[in-house]
């Protein structure tokens, strides 16, 4: 399967993310109530963490850097999907519908060019914006677990949610 260079949106442009994207990253991302959402990053994150997940990620193909479209294009946050679908936007964004519309193009995308018959994910149940987001793209709830929080340095009662190809082309054709 050929790595996608580019998704584009209405609004959005998401691309492979890049050795240059680590100061955005570690500007954006460094605030507790985005972290805390998190399962993997650390606190406090700094921009040496940026660095080092930028460095792993630029091999990743299905991570993505959500950026503005535009005369001056900003990274706003970043999706990933292998799988499981995660993502992280940074707060001067939230509330204007860019990683429902970030997240959609990538499901898209991601059930265009794989055989995959599902996408899982999930949140941490104190994080109802996200589930919201997951809902709004048709996820549905598959149980609960428990989940480590590397920031909070304990586990977290973890909604697991899961999307199905079928119930995704439902959504997209209503």
């Amino acid at each position: 399967m050929a790595r996608v260079h580019e998704i584009v949106t209405q609004r959005l442009a998401m691309r492979p993310l890049q050795y240059s994207d680590a100061d955005a990253i570690s500007t954006l991302i460094a605030d507790w109530d985005i972290v805390s959402m998190l399962a993997r990053a650390p606190w406090p994150y700094g921009a040496s963490d940026a660095r080092h997940y930028v460095s792993q990620a630029v091999d990743w193909p299905w991570e993505f850097a959500v950026v503005t479209k535009g005369d001056m294009p900003r990274l706003i946050g970043v999706a990933s999907v292998t799988g499981h679908l995660g993502y992280w936007l940074g707060r001067p964004f939230w509330g204007h519908g860019y990683m429902t519309e970030a997240a959609g193009a990538l499901i898209d995308t991601y059930f265009a060019n794989t055989g995959g018959p599902k996408i899982i994910s999930g949140v941490f149940v104190d994080n109802p914006a996200s589930q919201k987001v997951l809902l709004k793209l048709g996820f549905r709830e598959t149980g609960r677990s428990q989940q480590m929080c590397r920031a909070r340095g304990e586990e977290v009662e973890h909604i697991n949610m899961s999307l199905f190809r079928a119930d995704w082309t439902a959504v997209r054709s209503t």
